[in-house]
């Protein structure tokens, strides 16, 4: 393992073991309503560094974790299984979409670079009765060191927000000191700014032809992953992301 390596693995370690409670710890109304209605509450870090050993040239950071991954387990199941069994960024078909292109377009296998994806707050959270959105300030002020420190781990990386919400707050926080980017998120509610995205750039032939030569291959890591298929939307989604790693890889 690399000394990049390691130090990105001993700051995970640090915060999950044992689990980070700096946001569930105080009297705020928000400390309260966490402690009331979250039964995930706890870290969840990312697939990793892309590509062990070669420089991390970008960081991806989304919102938050959801409780997505918990499944039908119990608190106490998704717990155990939570840490090298279960991790983020690898539930659902826009997870796979926004690997597979970065693998793929961002930092292909022929180069020499690798990207780690991240969140700004790092702990799974529901959105039930629009919690998180109500708790997001807070736990993104109590979570911005650890992104700070994690960032701090590599050599002047570009900082790439999924979805407007982190690009944003990433250009206000870091914009001074790091290059920002920004791609759409991968949610469904995110798909009409996909659509247009493309319909900007392409007629539905040619971005369906802008992703043909991978599709299969796509198609299988991902049903060898967690079996799922892969649905137009992914599809338009994968070509959004293809035009702007691109782009971004480009510059």
């Amino acid at each position: 393992m690399t000394d990049e390596g390691a130090r990105y693995s001993a700051l995970w370690q640090r915060i999950m073991n044992p689990p980070c409670e700096r946001c569930v710890k105080g009297a705020s109304g928000v400390t309260a309503e966490i402690l009331a209605k979250e039964r995930y509450f706890w870290p969840l870090h990312g697939p990793g560094i892309s590509t062990p050993g070669k420089r991390v040239k970008y960081i991806l950071v989304a919102m938050e974790p959801s409780t997505r991954w918990a499944g039908a387990r119990s608190p106490a199941e998704a717990r155990a299984a939570s840490g090298s069994k279960v991790f983020n960024f690898n539930t659902q078909r826009g997870d796979f979409a926004l690997r597979y292109a970065a693998n793929t377009w961002l930092c292909p296998p022929e180069s020499n670079s690798s990207y780690v994806l991240t969140d700004f707050a790092r702990c799974s959270i529901s959105n039930d009765k629009k919690a998180a959105d109500r708790t997001r300030l807070y736990r993104y002020a109590t979570c911005q060191p650890y992104l700070e420190e994690e960032i701090a781990l590599f050599d002047r990386p570009t900082l790439i927000g999924i979805g407007q919400t982190v690009a944003k707050r990433l250009a206000t926080t870091f914009g001074n000191t790091y290059r920002v980017e920004s791609i759409v998120h991968y949610s469904t509610q995110a798909l009409w700014k996909v659509r247009r995205e493309l319909d900007s750039v392409f007629s539905r032939e040619t971005w369906q032809a802008s992703i043909e030569s991978v599709e299969a291959d796509f198609a299988a890591w991902m049903s060898a992953q967690v079996g799922l298929t892969v649905s137009d939307a992914t599809r338009r989604l994968l070509a959004a992301y293809r035009l702007r790693f691109l782009e971004i890889a480009g510059r």
